[in-house]
């Protein structure tokens, strides 16, 4: 398979399934107007499905009870906790040299069978088509779904530059 900028990757079925990354979520909460809040809502409207495991639901409920003061956002993080799927993580991934920790994340991806991992993190970004998965920032992932919803044509347009 070519690499991201390869044409292959612009004709990929679409990301439904997704793994969200804690940096992800932290950014959500400190900025509505974020990337990562765009994220949250994608979720809580049903355009994309978000994978968590029971450790990374640990990470999102720990993020959201330190930094969160407001009842109504606080509110609708809990709503995005129940709309998360889910799934066991692979056994035995190790697949970030340089932060084992970020393993998990990939595991989770393998384990649900998610097209994409969502995040800002650089040592999971650098993986980005390894085992057949989109590994994005979140300005990244959001204009890949925009155009999408163009359809087609319109990305191949964009894609050669007329």
């Amino acid at each position: 398979m070519e690499g991201q900028n390869g044409v292959l990757w612009y004709f990929r079925k679409i990301m439904d399934k997704v793994v969200i990354d804690t940096n992800v979520i932290i950014d959500g909460v400190r900025d509505e107007n974020s990337s990562g809040a765009k994220i949250v809502e994608m979720v809580l409207d049903g355009e994309i499905t978000a994978f968590s495991s029971y450790d990374l639901i640990r990470e999102y409920r720990l993020i959201i009870e330190r930094t969160i003061v407001d009842a109504e956002y606080k509110e609708r993080m809990e709503r995005f906790m129940d709309a998360l799927k889910e799934a066991e993580p692979a056994a035995g991934v190790r697949m970030v040299e340089d932060d084992p920790q970020d393993d998990k994340i990939f595991a989770l991806a393998l384990g649900a069978g998610a097209e994409a991992i969502i995040t800002a993190d650089n040592h999971l970004l650098k993986l980005d088509g390894t085992e057949g998965i989109r590994v994005m920032p979140p300005k990244e992932f959001i204009a890949v779904k925009e155009n999408e919803d163009e359809g087609g044509w319109a990305r191949f347009v964009r894609m050669i530059g007329l």
